[in-house]
């Protein structure tokens, strides 16, 4: 009588790996993605981005601090004080654009330049310089701070964008590992049983129930479901480094893969619902608004805009406007119009043929138009790679349901073929090449799986909201 192992021995233990899922250290893609975010170096250095332009903007108010200053000079020669000037005040700029300042000086001497001479008490003053053309609606102060406003603004979509990057690739990394482990884990079972019916064949023949050549049958299906092993044992190692990557501590330490860890089971990886066409519909039409890509060329746009304003502001002649009242230390102040005691000055300056300035205004516009092109082909591009993740996407998921009838059906075919072997209707070199199409097609169903869920995470990475919106 031929003894075998039955095609219901082979599914149980092909799935086996499921019931043994509780007694294994499980490792789940969202606690990889949280460590992935808490602790890899691209993460934390994409939150330096953020406080990079903290900086920039805090340099930009720097131009709107107060000033405090202090002069002083003094001239003794053979034994007569020539001058003895002091000078010392505040100046204080506006974001109106205007300068506000005060301050006290004293002159001493006997030979004090005159329009520098002041009461014995000194003299105090307070005044004002106002830019009336060029810097009347904007200046590079103002420029700078809000160009800076605007790069704050571009950083949260800098960051967004790194992490975004970083966390779908460290989700392909971790469903190739996935893969792999469950192929290799498939291969492990079935190699088992080749073992077990070399096994068998080898004490059928013994005993003179089969042929000789049914051993060297049964050997070759043991060496090259061996020789598939080992490679796939081989691109399992490879995908535990690559993920290996990805794993860091708090305190910047790398990881390895602990080599209990396992993937969560087969079941799952499986997409239970079908994509929904009006969710795809709705993130397509929000694709323009929230994606982080866009968002940043706007700002950016909106820099160079910024930036148009205050070089177009340049081709102004400077006209400033500087007045200051005066009064004596220690006297009440008896004249508020400042008829008498004050002091006022008018500067005007002006290329005659603007060069430099029309020119930085033309190459500033040019940069605009590039980047509005620049614009409204990533637009486009990220339509056309939406399209494709859906199209990917509704692939894989047929893909899935109908490889997942392919394993049921070759499975009925081995189990067929068993039972005409065991009635001596069939033979072995038929069973073994049941049995392979059976374990391709199994090969063939997890990579659907894994591919499935892939897609998914690109549709994510392409809204551009991978971090915020992707659920594993």
């Amino acid at each position: 009588m031929k003894k075998a192992v039955s095609s219901i021995a082979i599914f149980a233990l092909l799935f086996s790996g499921i019931a043994q899922e509780e007694t294994s250290l499980v490792f789940k893609l969202a606690d990889f993605l949280g460590a992935v975010k808490n602790y890899h170096p691209v993460a934390l250095q994409s939150d330096l981005v953020l406080d990079m332009a903290d900086a920039e903007r805090l340099k930009a108010r720097g131009g709107f601090e107060p000033k405090i200053s202090g002069d002083f000079n003094q001239k003794e020669y053979d034994g007569k004080r020539y001058y003895q000037y002091y000078d010392m005040g505040v100046k204080i700029p506006t974001y109106l654009g205007m300068s506000v300042y005060g301050g006290y000086e004293l002159s001493d001497g006997i030979y004090t330049n005159p329009d520098r001479t002041t009461p014995s008490n000194g003299l105090a003053y307070a005044g004002l310089e106002v830019s009336l053309l060029e810097g009347l609606f904007t200046d590079q102060r103002r420029n700078d701070l809000r160009i800076a406003k605007l790069a704050q603004k571009a950083s949260v979509y800098q960051r967004r964008l790194i992490r975004n990057e970083l966390l779908f690739n460290a989700t392909k990394a971790y469903y190739d590992w996935a893969l792999k482990w469950h192929q290799v884990d498939t291969y492990n079972q079935a190699m088992d049983l080749a073992n077990e019916r070399f096994r068998q064949v080898s004490q059928n023949v013994r005993v003179g129930e089969e042929a000789a050549i049914d051993t060297l049958e049964a050997l070759l299906q043991v060496q090259a479901r061996q020789a598939t092993l080992n490679e796939l044992q081989q691109q399992l190692q490879a995908a535990e480094v690559e993920l290996t990557k990805y794993l860091w501590t708090e305190n910047m330490e790398a990881l390895s893969m602990n080599p209990q860890m396992r993937p969560p089971s087969i079941a799952s990886l499986h997409a239970l619902q079908r994509p929904n066409e009006e969710e795809f519909e709705k993130n397509k039409n929000l694709l323009d608004s929230l994606h982080p890509q866009l968002n940043l060329m706007r700002t950016q746009l909106a820099q160079f805009e910024q930036q148009n304003r205050w070089q177009r502001e340049q081709l102004k002649p400077e006209l400033n406007l500087k007045f200051q009242v005066l009064n004596p230390v220690g006297d009440q102040f008896q004249n508020p119009t400042g008829v008498n005691n004050y002091k006022a000055g008018v500067h005007f300056e002006t290329p005659i043929l603007i060069r430099k300035e029309r020119a930085e205004l033309q190459k500033n516009k040019l940069k605009i138009s590039e980047l509005e092109w620049k614009t409204t082909d990533q637009r486009q591009k990220l339509n056309v790679e939406f399209e494709q993740a859906r199209q990917e996407q509704q692939l894989w998921y047929s893909q899935q349901n109908l490889l997942e009838q392919t394993v049921n059906n070759y499975l009925r075919l081995l189990d067929g073929e068993r039972q005409k072997f065991q009635t001596g209707e069939s033979n072995l070199f038929l069973v073994n090449q049941r049995e392979l199409f059976y374990l391709n097609s199994q090969m063939k169903f997890l990579e659907s799986l894994t591919k499935y869920q892939m897609s998914r995470a690109k549709m994510f990475l392409v809204m551009g909201q991978f971090e915020e919106v992707y659920i594993p």
